[in-house]
């Protein structure tokens, strides 16, 4: 028993990365499958999906903190929004998965697979903004520099500039912006 579980828990962070590539097609092969899983396939896949979700936003929140210790405000921010979004997505997954037991209790089964629906696509979008996160450079990669030079330049306080005259007259009041003024 000890060593299946080891086996499945090896195999499934082997395959990880080829899951995460080829999300679109799994997420619409999960959603298919709902309707022939058995209820304890269904709670298996979402108590997967949810341990998935929280590693992700945990890993993107350390991003944050190295972006935050090298003061790397692009980073931080790029990766902040994605950590938002993560949480939200994990948020509302975690009470469809409540829901979803709690469905397949009272054997409502229709109500059971709308909730696996949306915690197979918070995975499928939980992954993608992992990925966008990894992007970002939160990790300390840096994929660009950014150089800003400055150089001081011989302005003086005094006002060289002549104005304009176009021969106008504005008069000391402006015209009336309404009639009932």
């Amino acid at each position: 028993m000890f060593r299946r579980l080891i086996v499945a828990l090896a195999l499934c962070v082997a395959l990880l990365p080829m899951a995460a590539s080829a999300q679109d097609t799994t997420v619409s092969g999960q959603i298919e499958q709902s309707s022939q899983s058995s209820p304890e396939e269904m709670i298996r896949f979402t108590d997967m999906a949810l341990e998935e979700m929280r590693t992700s936003v945990k890993d993107v929140s350390k991003m944050v903190e190295a972006a935050e210790r090298e003061h790397n405000m692009v980073a931080i921010q790029c990766v902040s929004r994605k950590l938002t979004t993560m949480r939200a997505l994990l948020e509302v997954s975690e009470s469809s998965g409540v829901a979803l037991k709690q469905a397949l209790a009272d054997g409502e089964k229709d109500r059971a697979q709308h909730d696996f629906r949306k915690i197979a696509i918070a995975l499928s979008k939980v992954r993608q903004f992992r990925a966008e996160a990894d992007a970002c450079g939160g990790g300390g990669a840096q994929p660009g520099t950014t150089s800003i030079e400055v150089v001081e330049s011989a302005i003086t306080d005094e006002d060289e500039t002549e104005a304009l005259d176009l021969g106008i007259d504005f008069g000391d009041q402006p015209p009336p912006t309404s009639q009932f003024e």
